[in-house]
């Protein structure tokens, strides 16, 4: 949790655009951390199904704060925080409502963009579920100001299949997205200056399956990447599909990340380093081998490839997850069983050794590091997950 003191600020003059009937556009502040004017760059949080404009209250706070002790360094900029009262409305069961809330996000960004006087031209979005799609098909509408969108971050969004399907509309927009969202579009087309990252909840997540958040066939590498809270350097600990707006460790590396995104005009192999850097990549120069790990322990340790670098010596970094996280079903009622838990990995490049490594500062009595693995599939007992 954050210890925060919101503001919300009603903008005057709201979007001009029919939705404003319904929709309402709000400034973020951080009581005596922010200042009244605007001063940073802008970033839109889009709540997700029956999701609450307040939400973005925790990834607003700690962006604050970090955006506060980094003001020594010229480099770094405040973010501006605006988000949207999109009524509360069941957007996983109606498309119609993710085409009307991707209209008025547009007419908002062309709001928020005429309250800097021409200082910026583009706004960073984040999206927790369904609102991660409502960003998607934000350029897709015929009111999108180009170029006013270069990053984006969903947060627990089904980006390859909605939860439920009740609604043809919906149907349609998914169906649109797959269309306009390729590759193709991100060398030469109207994508080649976005990126896209999203971070799923794991398996803790009940609601959405952390597999649909994956960016396959939707984003190159050069532009995005999907990854679980778990994976996550730092962040330890899984999340529920509400919890990953309010994740301690998950919302603290998040904020260090955009803080540094926003800092003065990058392009999109700079922003990729930077959101590679804190959101995949940890490296160990060494450790020990283990052959056995409690299960009450699975969440503090992630999967990492490694290449030794001398003798007993190692460099590892966290695996980017094209990786299926949840727990096969184990047969510990079975006398005589040997139960096993299994993750399937895929790698786009052949790596030497993968591993287990520990996450965070967790101490584990009478137990080193991680067990190294070389070579072919293994199964291991209930202590150790399957590689």
């Amino acid at each position: 949790m954050t210890y925060i003191y919101p503001n919300y600020y009603r903008v005057q003059p709201q979007p001009n655009s029919r939705l404003s009937k319904k929709y309402t556009l709000y400034l973020y502040r951080e009581g005596y951390v922010d200042s009244e004017q605007l001063v940073g760059v802008p970033a839109l949080f889009i709540p997700g199904q029956a999701g609450s404009y307040k939400q973005v209250r925790s990834i607003a706070s700690e962006t604050s704060k970090e955006s506060y002790l980094k003001k020594a360094s010229k480099s770094m900029q405040d973010i501006d925080w605006f988000t949207l009262d999109l009524n509360e409305e069941l957007t996983a069961f109606a498309g119609q409502h993710i085409l009307d809330q991707a209209t008025y996000c547009n007419a908002a960004i062309e709001t928020i963009l005429d309250l800097y006087k021409g200082k910026v031209n583009s706004v960073i979005i984040v999206g927790h579920s369904m609102g991660g799609i409502v960003a998607r098909t934000i350029l897709m509408q015929p009111n999108y100001i180009p170029n006013s969108i270069n990053t984006i971050v969903t947060l627990a969004t089904p980006h390859l299949n909605p939860p439920i399907l009740l609604d043809p509309v919906l149907d349609q927009v998914y169906h649109d997205l797959s269309r306009y969202w390729q590759p193709s579009q991100f060398e030469a087309g109207a994508l080649q200056e976005v990126t896209l990252v999203s971070i799923a909840g794991g398996s803790l997540d009940t609601i959405v399956h952390s597999d649909s958040i994956g960016l396959q066939y939707i984003v190159p590498d050069s532009h995005g990447f999907a990854t679980y809270s778990t994976a996550i350097p730092f962040v330890w600990t899984g999340s529920d599909h509400m919890a990953i707006l309010w994740c301690n460790q998950l919302v603290k590396r998040l904020a260090t990340t955009l803080v540094d995104v926003s800092g003065s005009f990058k392009n999109v192999s700079e922003r990729m380093d930077i959101f590679r850097r804190y959101l995949l990549e940890e490296q160990l120069d060494s450790f020990k081998n283990q052959e056995y790990i409690p299960k009450e322990y699975d969440d503090q340790w992630q999967l990492v490839t490694c290449e030794k670098s001398g003798l007993d010596q190692w460099m590892c970094k966290t695996i980017r997850p094209t990786i299926t996280l949840l727990p096969s079903a184990s047969a510990e009622s079975l006398v005589g069983s040997i139960p096993y838990r299994s993750i399937n990995v895929r790698l786009d490049q052949p790596v030497s050794y993968i591993g287990l490594m520990e996450k965070g500062e967790v101490v584990i009595p009478n137990h080193p590091f991680v067990i190294i693995y070389n070579g072919s599939t293994t199964v291991h007992k209930s202590t150790i997950w399957g590689i």
